[in-house]
């Protein structure tokens, strides 16, 4: 099962063992109508929703077949991008660019998918819908002429290019003791200590041996996106 952890869940549907695919290839779309998240409601026939400011929906596990690619279905993880409902007139902001990227970048690293576009209608890689006849039936023009220029000018190759090393995460993070950060993606703040990291609201229950003169003693530390990269590494204690 592969929940994206930055991803807000809607019209969510789980992971169904009787669905099951190992993703090869990420599919982008456009939504052709003027919604911030129509598969919300239910009917969903994708994984992921790129939404007007850049905030992302997840819709069901990428583990779990959607319906959105055709012949590609058994292998494809689907994203939809909000439009307005004019795909040529309002090409991918900069804050959907940046969501696109991020998504794409965790389903790449999550399911071992190379960032190359796909030779073929049946290879592993990146793509949009109208890129094989495959994928795309009946045949349309999604995601239309300006975002596939996007994808190859913009998107596709800043997925390519080297990633940065991740920043330092703020010490100090020994089992006894606790840092308070916040992840900038979500403005959520969490108390990290070498054992892992908790929501806040759930440490007083969850940290028995944290220093807590230590957290009332210091400020919230804002990490960088590159931080927080490196964040997503330490592993999240679930509440009993």
């Amino acid at each position: 099962m592969a929940i994206c952890p930055f991803a807000q869940q809607r019209g969510w549907k789980p992971y169904d063992p009787e669905r099951v695919i190992t993703p090869t290839t990420i599919i982008v779309h456009t939504n052709a109508v003027d919604s911030e998240d129509p598969g919300s409601t239910g009917g969903l026939t994708w994984h992921f929703q790129v939404g007007e400011h850049g905030d992302i929906y997840q819709h069901r596990d990428t583990e779990t077949r959607a319906a959105a690619n055709a012949s590609a279905n058994s292998f494809a993880i689907s994203i939809e991008t909000w439009d307005g409902g004019d795909p040529e007139g309002n090409p991918w902001s900069p804050q959907q660019l940046d969501a696109l990227y991020r998504l794409i970048d965790w389903c790449c690293t999550t399911h071992h998918i190379p960032r190359v576009q796909p030779g073929t209608w049946d290879s592993a890689g990146i793509g949009y819908h109208r890129m094989f006849g495959e994928w795309n039936n009946p045949v349309h023009s999604c995601p239309g002429d300006t975002r596939a220029a996007q994808f190859h000018d913009v998107l596709l190759p800043r997925l390519q290019s080297p990633s940065p090393s991740p920043s330092p995460i703020p010490s100090p993070l020994e089992d006894d003791m606790a840092v308070l950060l916040r992840t900038p993606s979500d403005g959520k703040i969490w108390c990290v200590s070498g054992a892992g990291r908790w929501h806040v609201k759930d440490a007083a229950q969850e940290l028995p041996l944290v220093e807590w003169n230590v957290i009332h003693g210091t400020t919230v530390t804002d990490l960088t996106d590159e931080q927080e990269a490196g964040f997503a590494l330490i592993p999240e204690i679930p509440t009993p």
